[in-house]
């Protein structure tokens, strides 16, 4: 199945092409954590994510179609 998959900040870096926006096929039942590993984004990466919207987690299963946006924890205080 094809997901959307758009890489903020130095998370883009992670790709293998520096590409900031993706679509990859995955196979079905994937989660967030395996699609960004898939991807070069790796577990010691701390990243947020949102999927059609939602916050996600990495062990969401990602829906047919559906876009993720992974970006790095906003800092500040």
């Amino acid at each position: 199945m094809l997901v959307k998959v758009e890489l903020l900040g130095d998370l883009g870096k992670s790709t293998e092409n520096g590409d900031r926006k993706v679509e990859v096929e995955v196979d079905t039942g994937m989660t967030v954590g395996e699609v960004l590993e898939s991807l070069g984004v790796t577990r010691d990466q701390t990243w947020n994510a949102a999927m059609n919207g939602n916050l996600a987690y990495e062990t969401d299963v990602v829906a047919e179609g559906a876009t993720l946006i992974v970006f790095p924890p906003i800092q500040g205080g």
